[in-house]
């Protein structure tokens, strides 16, 4: 540590995502941490990637000024070297970790599924992400989080106050400047030109996939195909005591490029989740012309704005009338869903960050 001064206007961000950018949660983290990077001169503040000394080369790729220390790439790392850094900046994490020592740490907690939806996660990570996220919102402590619907999840559970967390909603991800891939229809067997319906496969019980399979057995949606993309298979469904209809094809975990063909070629976009803090396929959705359908739980209705359809009555029946309208040109208008995507980028999330650090009075 010797040699590195404090610097005003300054933060120091987490940068141990970098060990697995894959995931939702560390996509975003990389993406706002490249926003933060390249508006902080003109913002007036500097930025730091703080990592362990084996993340040290992909953090030299982001940034002029990397701090690496410690050789463990683990949560632990968090814990050890973080307040360290106390004193060059302040410490930012993008990815809903904090340490439990000391205070005057800025973390983002992507939502409040922890709380809401704890059968989503094993018992020592729920319990452990119960314990830190009450942590980011202590005395001295300050939280950023990605929706209005989540700041008042974590206000719910008393965990921060209403001037302590600021709302900094996500950019897309990197699929929608990808070219698309177009081979991957052809994979799925669907004719170029096809009616079909995308949506995301996940065992998650607040993903409520299952629900969304069952809405696939409606006849009126025979001829009209689902896809799901994603880790989860039809005999995990099935394993799952799921009845899966022959409508309903896996494509599996697809690349950005094939993302990005499905997404293109969809009627429509379907999002029944229970719970979410943001709900970044609906955005995508959004960019690629489409006005995705969604429950009304979590940011959904929040994101999607009149872009998008949002269906009040969580029945199978409902949800395929309203699939069966669109997919035959019968849905209401709607607003432009790339105007309503517009309004979300990343550019706009950093400088969210800025005004809010200059808020708290960092």
């Amino acid at each position: 540590m010797a040699g590195l001064a404090v610097k005003a206007r300054s933060i120091v961000i987490n940068g141990r995502f970098l060990k697995d950018t894959s995931s939702a949660v560390n996509a975003v983290a990389l993406n706002l941490t490249k926003a933060l990077i390249t508006s902080a001169d003109e913002s007036g503040w500097k930025v730091q990637l703080a990592v362990p000394k084996p993340l040290e080369n992909p953090a030299m790729q982001l940034s002029r000024s990397v701090i690496a220390i410690g050789q463990s790439t683990g949560a632990v790392w968090d814990q050890v070297y973080m307040p360290k850094l106390r004193e060059v900046g302040v410490p930012v994490g993008l990815f809903n970790s904090v340490p439990l020592r000391g205070s005057g740490y800025v973390t983002m907690l992507h939502d409040a599924h922890v709380f809401r939806t704890p059968q989503s996660y094993r018992f020592p990570a729920r319990k452990w992400r119960q314990l830190t996220s009450r942590w980011a919102g202590a005395n001295g402590n300050r939280i950023l989080t990605v929706s209005q619907h989540s700041k008042q999840a974590l206000l719910a559970l008393g965990i921060g106050h209403a001037d302590t967390i600021g709302v900094v909603p996500n950019g897309p991800s990197a699929v929608v400047s990808t070219k698309p891939d177009t081979a991957v229809l052809k994979r799925l067997e669907l004719a170029t030109g096809a009616t079909f319906c995308l949506g995301f496969s996940s065992l998650l019980p607040h993903k409520n996939v299952a629900f969304l399979i069952d809405v696939f057995t409606d006849q009126r949606l025979g001829d009209i195909p689902l896809v799901l993309v994603g880790s989860a298979t039809s005999k995990d469904f099935e394993r799952a005591s799921v009845n899966v209809p022959s409508n309903v094809i896996f494509a599996g975990r697809c690349p950005d490029a094939e993302l990005a063909a499905l997404y293109q070629a969809a009627q429509t976009v379907l999002i029944p989740s229970l719970e979410e803090g943001f709900g970044l396929p609906a955005l995508e959705a959004m960019y690629f012309g489409k006005h995705p359908i969604v429950s009304p739980y979590g940011a959904l209705p929040e994101v999607v704005g009149k872009a998008g359809y949002v269906v009040h009555d969580m029945r199978p029946s409902d949800w395929a009338q309203n699939i069966a309208k669109i997919c035959t040109g019968l849905g209401t208008a709607r607003e432009c869903p790339q105007q309503q995507a517009s309004r979300f980028t990343w550019d706009a999330a950093a400088q969210r960050v800025w005004e809010h650090l200059e808020g708290w009075g960092f």
